[in-house]
This record gives C-alpha cells, structure tokens and sequence, in this order.
C-alpha cells in the first residue's frame, strides 16, 4: 500500500462524502445530475447528502420510485457531476481514479465511511463471535481499491468473492 499522498483542492471533505455514496449507491444518467438510490429505511443517508447540497446551494430534489422501495436524491450540479464520474467512474463501470487513492487520509477516511454507510452491513456470524463489517461491490478492480484505501488507513480488509445470488440488504435487492 503507497503512503504517498498527492491532495486535490477540488475533492474536499464533502466532495469526498459525495463521491463514496455515488460509487455505493449513485448513478449519473446525463451529465447534469447524479442521482443516489437508498432503501426506504435509509433516511439518514439521504440526509447526509441533503445537508451538504443545502450547504453548498446545490438544486436537488427528493423523490421515491414507484416502482421499488427505494428513495432517491437527485443533484442537479453539472460541475459535481463531472467530478463524481471523473473520480468514480460511470455507473456500470465504478471505480476510483487514481487520484483519488493518493488522497490525504481524511479525506479517504471521507469516502470509505460514506461508501460503508450505503454498501456495508453489520452482523455476528456466531453468538459468540464479535461483530463483522462487511462492504460489498460486484466490481472486482473496485473491490481491490476499497481494500488499498482501507489499508492505508491501518485496517487489514481481506476480499471474500462468491458466486452470484439475488439478496435484500437494507430494503434493497441485489442480483
């Protein structure tokens, strides 16, 4: 794991926490506006995202899809948007750029805590086992990246890859 560390002005400590839930759980159908798909039992995340749009004056807006149980918000910020797909990839193809592993450790702190909060569980596999904490990603070069970030900030996060199978966490289904 490099210890070099290279700081972008542009990616700051919100834009970081941006940029962790778009790799989780967002998407960008144009290039005018990022849209973030939560469970409807994750009204904190979209809260945490609201808070830092209201901060920063971005137009954003909250609606649920009828057709799922999920809420979303949706950034209508051109220039966040390019950031968020310059650093996180395109929504079938999510990854970090390369900047973004260099990034000062709070910063990547930023990220991995957001990406945690839309793609990571919680669970004991036995009663008296301590508690795990799971991140998960069907993009194996990602998977490869979280574990890089997490490690430079001291953690060691083995990678467990599975076959395919349908599952809800959190009020969302995964295939």
């Amino acid at each position: 794991v490099s210890s070099k560390i290279e700081d972008l002005p542009e990616l700051d400590e919100d834009i970081c926490t941006i940029l962790g839930y778009y790799v989780s759980d967002g998407s960008s159908p144009s290039k005018n506006r990022a849209i973030f798909y939560f469970g409807l039992n994750e009204l904190e995340l979209i809260e945490d995202i609201k808070k830092i749009a209201e901060k920063r004056k971005w137009i954003y807006k909250i609606y649920k899809r009828n057709t799922e149980n999920v809420i979303c918000i949706q950034i209508n910020e051109p220039r966040i948007v390019k950031l968020l797909v310059h650093h996180g990839g395109k929504p079938s193809y999510k990854k970090f750029s390369k900047e973004v592993l260099l990034l000062p450790l709070n910063k990547q702190e930023k990220i991995i805590n957001s990406y945690v909060n839309g793609d990571g569980w919680i669970t004991k596999q036995k009663d008296k086992w301590q508690s795990q904490y799971f991140i998960s990603t069907s993009k194996e070069e990602l998977a490869y990246q979280l574990q890089i970030l997490i490690g430079r900030l001291g953690i060691f996060a083995p990678i467990h890859k599975r076959e395919s199978r349908e599952f809800t966490i959190k009020g969302k289904l995964y295939k």
